[in-house]
């Protein structure tokens, strides 16, 4: 590797000259702190498309702050990228041996790509249409505890943000409650995660973590919070998903087009990084309230950011991608 220094503009990396693409490698990779398994796999899964590595085993943290749950990860990004970007070219599998909580770590999760076409076959990834979000038919809620953390603390979690839930959306909503103890894990910790799904496929998460000094209700609270917010914008995706979703769209050959909601500053980040590394070209579009996609109605946003880092409303994110493959 060339140029891993800081202060540096570039990084090269070569493949040692023992690598061998028709032999698939398992990979380990051992955080050693409670450093997030899923944001280490953000950056992996790109990499294991399009090269010989079938099974990534990471040992850190699985439920953390500041970072996707290994439960959103798996439940939300991973299931909307199979149903709106894999298809039946590539299939991933996800399995969470033991939980590793803050501050120790010690989560132990295995990755794999048991199918992947588009390295094998030497095919793109297909181009992601995210623009109809239907209507949200089922809403699960999934609060755990590990370690010394006790059931009562998940459960008055789950209540509260059922409780909470059901004052928000109609009653026709389905609300399913389920309430998990982490047998392997390494420490104590608890917490909670919501997923609303609709007709049109769309998948939308929300999450919190349990903290000693926090109320459980609050807890419960601050996880509907977030899923009340995604479901109220009115996009696809929610906020943690949209900048998720850039690599693949600029990877990808065609158009790629999702519609957010409030667009973070992660994700015109991500936009300007993915437009400096490729030769994919995005556009962002502020979504006039009362339009549809058939109007001419469409301005092109400025992608300033407020000072919370969001851009308020509706916005259509487009891609044309650069079809890579190997």
């Amino acid at each position: 590797m060339n140029g891993d220094t800081i202060g540096s503009e570039s990084i090269s990396l070569y493949s040692s000259e023992e690598d061998n693409d028709s032999e698939q490698r398992i990979v380990s990779a051992v955080i050693g702190t409670a450093g997030s398994i899923c944001l280490l796999l953000q950056v992996a899964l790109p990499c294991m498309l399009f090269h010989n590595i079938m099974t990534l085993n990471i040992k850190g943290g699985t439920d953390t702050n500041f970072a996707p749950m290994v439960d959103y990860y798996q439940n939300v990004f991973l299931k909307t990228l199979s149903k709106h970007c894999f298809g039946t070219n590539v299939e991933a599998d996800m399995k969470t041996h033991t939980r590793g909580y803050f501050p120790k770590g010690g989560g132990d999760v295995t990755f794999s790509l048991p199918k992947n076409n588009v390295l094998s076959n030497h095919i793109p990834l297909s181009a992601i249409q995210l623009t109809d979000r239907g209507d949200i038919h089922s809403v699960t809620i999934r609060s755990f505890h590990g370690g010394n953390v006790s059931r009562q603390i998940a459960e008055r979690m789950a209540n509260s943000a059922s409780k909470q839930l059901r004052r928000n959306i109609p009653s026709s909503i389905e609300i399913q409650v389920q309430v998990n103890r982490h047998r392997n894990a390494v420490g104590s910790g608890s917490g909670i995660w919501i997923v609303a799904e609709t007709s049109t496929g769309c998948i939308l998460g929300g999450s919190a973590l349990g903290h000693p000094k926090e109320n459980p209700e609050v807890t419960g609270i601050k996880a509907v919070d977030e899923i009340l917010h995604s479901i109220q914008s009115g996009g696809c995706v929610d906020d943690w998903l949209q900048d998720q979703l850039i690599i693949f769209m600029a990877l990808a050959k065609g158009t790629s087009k999702i519609l957010t909601g409030c667009l973070t500053q992660h994700t015109t980040t991500a936009i300007a990084v993915a437009e400096m590394m490729t030769d994919a070209k995005f556009q962002v579009e502020a979504i006039r309230k009362n339009t549809s996609f058939t109007d001419d109605t469409r301005i092109r946003h400025s992608l300033r950011c407020s000072e919370p880092g969001y851009i308020e409303g509706r916005h259509l994110i487009t891609c044309h991608g650069i079809g890579f493959h190997k």
